[in-house]
C-alpha cells in the first residue's frame, strides 16, 4: 500500500474484516523500518526472510516513485509470489 491506498482500504475494510480474508501483514511499501519486512541478507534471488513463502498483494497509485519503489522491492523480493493491482 502507499498513503492514498492506505486510506481506501481502511475506508472499506475494518481490521477483522481484512484478517477474515487471510491477510495477515497489511504494510506500506515505502515502510523500510518495518521489522516484519526487511531483509535477512540475501544476495539476490529468493530471500531467506520468514516472509518467504507468502503471496504479497501489492496495491498503490501508480506514481514514479511508487513504481521505482516496487522495481527495487522486486529486485530483491521477500515474497514467493506478488500480485501487483494499480489504483
Amino acid at each position: 500500500l502507499d498513503a492514498s491506498t492506505t486510506q481506501i482500504i481502511s475506508s472499506v475494510y475494518s481490521q477483522t474484516e481484512i484478517l477474515s480474508k487471510e491477510v495477515y501483514l497489511v504494510a506500506r511499501l515505502d515502510d523500510q523500518s518495518n521489522p516484519k519486512l526487511q531483509q535477512n541478507g540475501s544476495s539476490g534471488g529468493k530471500s531467506s526472510s520468514s516472509n518467504s513463502h507468502l503471496k504479497a498483494v501489492v496495491y498503490v497509485r501508480p506514481t514514479e516513485i511508487n513504481v521505482g519503489l516496487l522495481v527495487r522491492e522486486l529486485a530483491r523480493p521477500r515474497f514467493a509470489e506478488y500480485h501487483i493491482f494499480f489504483s
